[in-house]
């Protein structure tokens, strides 16, 4: 096969930026020029510094993994069905569920990045359309039936090739330790607002208490005892529930903390966080933040927000409405990788600044 040609340039430029609250440096890793390029994503960053990239020939569609350090290029997955998406895993990144529609049937593959291997699941009798793996025995799997108007949720142990039903639902999220996980489950009316966690081997563990509220993003923190969550047409909209693990069988609910509507009185806020991404430390959150007048985003920005203080803090620079900041992931070492897109380039960038 023709191997496609990715035109970069790989330089480091470092910007100090000092204010009273933060000091940061930032470093582009890679620019694509967006001239040599032709049906090129950059779409996401792994905490150890790999970008997925998706590109195309023709019919096709290539998903590669860039290490932005080393410049090495790898093949994970090629398709040439009609439609298909790629992601790190949602619970450790150490793997990319690559969800695709051939034949009008959606089917998911994951990839492990460390074993060079996928692991592909499908039915005959409906469409898979998404996944969260915690290791080959941990599998959840979301699977809609050709004649149902709703999804179930299925555990697959890959070694025994076992595929257990859950419960219905959408949303499967494994908890970093793998004790257990969370599932968006449809009400009477067969909606998607009601909110579970059940162990590890499916059983229900805890309702959250969200009846028919639309929550539209959940996120583990990595200790596996809190979970931010970000509420539909509320302000303030975003919050941590904090649980606590009894024993294999028990999880309580200790308190639900909201983000205040402002932090500081009188100065220019952002109207929107979004994409937060938790630190290892299970206390620092980091976001992107922007400023919108309705229509279009004017600018945005990085700030952080520490769940101990409860501050928010910006630690980037600027950008203006002519950037598009987007997939953070934080390293081990306080490091923030994060792609910025512009008319003409795509630049992978590193943030470092003191959290402590």
């Amino acid at each position: 096969m023709k191997k496609l040609f990715l035109f970069y340039l790989q330089f480091s430029v470092i910007f100090l930026h000092c204010n009273v609250n933060a000091q940061w440096k930032e470093e582009k890793l890679i620019t694509f020029d967006k001239a040599n390029l032709s049906n090129f994503e950059a779409l996401q960053i792994s905490s150890n510094g790999l970008l997925l990239v998706k590109e195309g020939i023709g019919t096709k569609s290539i998903y590669s993994l860039i290490n932005v350090f080393t410049q090495d290029k790898k093949l994970i997955f090629e398709t040439d069905a009609e439609r298909s998406n790629a992601r790190f895993n949602n619970c450790k990144d150490d793997y990319v569920i690559i969800s695709v529609r051939k034949n009008n049937i959606w089917s998911v593959n994951i990839y492990d990045i460390s074993g060079n291997n996928i692991i592909t699941i499908e039915h005959p009798d409906g469409g898979v359309g998404s996944a969260s793996i915690f290791n080959e025995k941990y599998i959840l799997y979301q699977f809609r039936p050709f004649d149902e108007s709703y999804a179930s949720i299925y555990l697959y142990n890959k070694t025994k090739n076992e595929k257990k039903f859950i419960t219905y639902g959408i949303g499967e999220q494994w908890a970093p330790n793998g004790d257990y996980f969370f599932v968006n489950t449809p009400n009477d009316e067969n909606k998607y607002s009601n909110y579970f966690i059940f162990s590890k081997d499916g059983k229900s563990l805890l309702k959250l208490p969200f009846d028919n509220e639309h929550i539209i993003n959940f996120k583990w923190a990595p200790d596996s005892k809190k979970l931010l969550l970000k509420k539909s047409g509320y302000v303030p909209n975003w919050g941590i529930v904090y649980i606590d693990s009894v024993d294999d069988l028990t999880v309580r609910l200790k308190n639900i903390f909201y983000f205040p509507a402002r932090f500081t009185k009188g100065k220019q806020f952002p109207t929107n966080l979004s994409d937060p991404v938790w630190f290892n430390d299970s206390r620092t959150i980091a976001f992107i933040a922007t400023i919108e007048d309705g229509h279009s985003i004017l600018e945005s920005s990085i700030y952080i927000f520490d769940e101990k203080t409860k501050k928010l803090e910006k630690v980037s620079r600027t950008y203006t409405y002519t950037s598009h900041v987007k997939s953070l992931i934080w390293n081990s070492e306080e490091d923030l990788y994060f792609i910025e897109e512009d008319k003409t380039t795509i630049n992978i960038i590193k943030l470092n600044f003191n959290i402590k």
